[in-house]
């Protein structure tokens, strides 16, 4: 049961006091599924968290991703959107929306800093977004806006102050560091998509790519 799309799913979710995915649960206690040193407290697994990259590192990492995201999406075919992989209920056209939806929800997070920012990371691609240039001007647009936050803001903005995230109270540098690794592990399965459709991405994703980033190993978690 996808939790996230029905009735009974929101209300468990409601129940444990969240409004979305992702959580994880041992028993009836429930942590955000996002907040790694949360998760190992829940099940009694030792972790230490790595060191952060830097915020001018985590604003480069994220717009080569965006990049090769969109070159992604412009290898595409229209009719090719509504692909779906055999065990998830998200299409290729959503997967890539929600891609470029992350930074702007991040963006407008930090600039009003409530809980209510967060919604809307997992609408569907309305329309206009529906199509492969639909979705690469969505793209663009999303680089332009994280673009302007970096160079007037975010560049200047020590990001040390403490915002609620839709996985608990997070200083806005752990935050951007969540919303960059969010968006590379999407654009990990929006290339196993093409690899699925036998497309052969002209800019892979390499692991320098993914390095520093506290991503899962496999691509589906």
């Amino acid at each position: 049961m996808n939790i996230a799309h029905n009735p009974q799913g929101q209300a468990r979710l409601k129940a444990h006091g969240f409004t979305g995915v992702p959580i994880v649960c041992n028993g009836d206690v429930c942590v955000p599924g996002a907040d790694l040193q949360a998760i190992a407290d829940l099940v009694g697994f030792e972790y230490t968290a790595s060191a952060m990259m830097t915020p001018e590192q985590l604003y480069q990492r994220w717009d080569t991703i965006l990049q090769k995201a969109i070159g992604f999406v412009g290898q595409l075919r229209d009719d090719q959107l509504p692909t779906t992989p055999p065990d998830r209920p998200r299409t290729l056209l959503d997967l890539c929306y929600h891609v470029f939806t992350i930074g702007r929800i991040f963006k407008r997070a930090y600039d009003e800093d409530s809980r209510e920012s967060w919604q809307g990371m997992m609408d569907p691609a309305p329309e206009g977004r529906r199509t492969t240039v639909g979705l690469i001007e969505y793209g663009e647009g999303t680089r332009a806006i994280l673009k302007e936050w970096w160079e007037t803001a975010g560049q200047y903005d020590p990001l040390e102050r403490v915002l609620e995230a839709y996985w608990g109270a997070k200083t806005l540098h752990e935050v951007m560091e969540r919303e960059t690794w969010h968006t590379t592990q999407h654009t990990r399965q929006v290339e196993m998509f093409l690899g699925i459709l036998g497309i052969t991405p002209d800019v892979p994703l390499v692991p320098e790519d993914l390095a520093g980033l506290p991503l899962p190993e496999r691509i589906w978690d």
